[in-house]
């Protein structure tokens, strides 16, 4: 049977004390014209907190289904509310995108897969860093290679705040291409390292898009994250350092 597999892992992580965030991570896959939001089939996944204190939901999806083939997805939502740095003395926002997509139709196939996460605390203006690596893995019994593409006009990797497109990488016309039989890896790209770039304000979601078109029987592995961070003066203006001091007390 002609089948397209999504195996989909997403983390999200917030700064201190939770600051920043809602449980509510959302997952979006669209794929020949059709749109499958993990939010609502409740039943197929499950959540839970570690040891560490870091809130999961996993679960396993059958996203679509025609006679002619499907997309099962296998993912994982994570909020970390440590600060890795220890040094920040405010919230960040960030969302990390990890999936690998088999297209076993005949055929090439556009998809986008979405992942945002809510924010819970405006920032009036934001720091921003991001990055992309992944791979493409030829898998036709023909052996004839495989090839994974930025859309036309478009992007492979969007970092989103409230849905408007604020950074791209792997811009059209971005290809990269395995050999028959064969794996090739596409290297790490970033943005807003060493030193994050200026950003708009953050109201109410950030998120990473990644749009691409995958050669017919083949695989692409793709890992994405985003970061923001509310700069100094912003972190003053709303006042996020005395609500991190009342989550902390509660």
């Amino acid at each position: 049977m002609r089948q397209l597999i999504v195996a989909s892992v997403l983390a999200a992580a917030a700064g201190s004390a939770q600051a920043g965030y809602t449980s509510n991570l959302d997952l979006q896959i669209d794929f020949g014209g059709q749109t499958w939001v993990m939010s609502q089939y409740p039943t197929d996944w499950q959540t839970w907190t570690d040891d560490n204190g870091v809130f999961h939901i996993s679960g396993q999806s059958t996203c679509f289904a025609t006679s002619e083939g499907s997309i099962t997805a296998a993912y994982e939502l994570v909020i970390d509310t440590r600060d890795p740095s220890g040094s920040r003395g405010f919230p960040i926002a960030s969302v990390s995108s990890n999936f690998t997509i088999t297209n076993s139709f005949p055929v090439a196939n556009p998809f986008s897969v979405t992942a945002t996460l809510p924010i819970v605390i405006p920032f009036p203006a934001t720091g921003m860093r991001g990055s992309h690596s992944g791979s493409v893995i030829d898998n036709s019994a023909s052996q004839n290679g495989a090839t994974v593409s930025a859309l036309a006009g478009g992007s492979l990797y969007e970092a989103l705040i409230d849905g408007a497109t604020v950074q791209t990488l792997r811009n059209d016309p971005f290809s990269a291409s395995a050999p028959g039989g064969g794996t090739n890896s596409i290297s790490t790209t970033n943005f807003g390292v060493p030193a994050f770039l200026a950003g708009p304000a953050a109201g109410l979601q950030i998120g990473i898009r990644n749009s691409f078109i995958l050669s017919a029987e083949d695989s692409v592995t793709s890992s994405s994250t985003f970061i923001i961070t509310p700069t100094p003066g912003a972190a003053a203006v709303a006042g996020i350092a005395g609500l991190v001091g009342l989550r902390r007390r509660r």
